[in-house]
């Protein structure tokens, strides 16, 4: 049985689906009893528990008899520590969606030693973030070989609403706001090590135009030098603000003075989802784009290659469903996975380490996630 914590928040609901389409057994968890009911009677009953982050026994109780754990409760940078030691004291496979970086450092640095000893799957970031990336730069670092010395990953999305606020849920814009004065990482001179978010604009070439990301700490500067040794260099970025890109840069610089700098102040209400958002720490908000609004804006993600000499020598395109969608979807199969026990590593792991990477790409082929040639 798995079970979801957050079931009834905007992306829960989405793990739910994927679930119970799939025809897993699904227990579903939060802090609304009301919300549980009403999704539980959705899915023809399914068992459901009231859990709250800040009642950490309640989600310990909660993961009694569960196979694995899937939480979407967010920030994870507050909240994340509630779930992954409810998953380590059941002794279960543990997965999320973060996209936070000091809730990713963590889960690597503090909790996956403490896995690996107990022989128990961490999946952080199984999703939009950061799944697409870990996929593409495998395949290029593969199409590479022993050649490879850096890889840049670029999260970008298309369509009429990759550039707006509306696109993102409000689980999104609260991780965005907790993390953004967060130090980051990133994988420089063969080692991890601190670094600013936004520190860097990386451009790629997508087609016959080019794009312009910022750099992130993922999943990818810890996940692809241990399937690829010899890599020097790290670089992932991401292309929401596509022009703005150097002024989120800036702002990155500049912190919280940032907003006194004409034309960068609206880049950072941008970045962090506004001053106006009410404080909803760990309520795991349902609100989120509509089905019309999700189907305007896709999943873009670019990986290069490059040698010794920063020649280019491989490079990945893919395209897929909206980043939501995507996310509901690998999250449902993911955990399908583990609780299948086909996951045979244990520790904080990347996609492609618990999966392999044939599994992987002919997973997310079939949600919609595919390689353009």
């Amino acid at each position: 049985m798995i079970l979801v914590f957050g079931a009834t928040g905007y992306t829960g609901r989405m793990v739910v689906e994927s679930l119970v389409s799939d025809g897993r057994d699904v227990r579903i968890a939060g802090r609304s009893q009301e919300r549980l009911e009403k999704l539980s009677a959705r899915h023809g009953g399914l068992d459901w528990c009231v859990a709250d982050v800040k009642e950490p026994d309640s989600v310990v109780k909660a993961a009694e008899g569960a196979s694995v754990l899937v939480t979407t409760v967010g920030p994870y940078t507050w909240w994340g520590h509630v779930a992954a030691d409810a998953a380590l004291h059941a002794g279960i496979p543990y997965i999320d969606i973060t996209g936070e970086p000091g809730w990713l450092r963590k889960v690597f640095d503090e909790y996956g030693p403490r896995a690996a000893e107990a022989g128990i799957p961490m999946l952080p970031a199984i999703g939009y973030d950061y799944v697409p990336g870990n996929l593409a730069g495998a395949l290029a670092l593969e199409a590479a070989g022993d050649a490879a010395r850096s890889v840049d990953i670029g999260y970008f999305l298309t369509g009429e609403n990759s550039r707006s606020m509306k696109s993102l849920s409000g689980g999104t814009l609260r991780s965005l706001r907790a993390s953004s004065s967060e130090e980051q990482f990133a994988f420089r001179g063969g080692k991890l090590v601190g670094e600013r978010g936004a520190k860097r604009v990386i451009t790629f070439e997508i087609g016959a135009r080019k794009a312009t990301a910022v750099s992130i700490g993922s999943t990818e500067h810890y996940t692809l030098p241990r399937l690829a040794p010899q890599l020097e260099t790290v670089n992932a970025g991401l292309g929401w603000f596509g022009p703005a890109s150097r002024a989120v840069s800036l702002a990155s610089a500049l912190g919280r003075q940032a907003e006194r700098v004409p034309g960068v102040s609206s880049v950072v209400q941008r970045l962090t989802g506004g001053q106006g958002m009410r404080d909803t720490k760990g309520t795991n908000d349902p609100s989120g784009p509509s089905e019309d609004s999700r189907a305007q804006a896709r999943t873009n993600v670019v990986a290069v290659a490059r040698d010794a000499g920063g020649r280019d020598i491989a490079h990945v395109h893919l395209d897929g469903p909206n980043p939501y969608d995507l996310t509901g979807k690998i999250v449902g199969w993911a955990a399908g996975q583990a609780e299948d026990g086909s996951i045979n590593a244990s520790g904080a792991i990347g996609p492609v380490e618990a999966f392999g990477l044939d599994a992987l790409r002919d997973a997310c082929a079939v949600i919609g996630l595919r390689e353009i040639q």
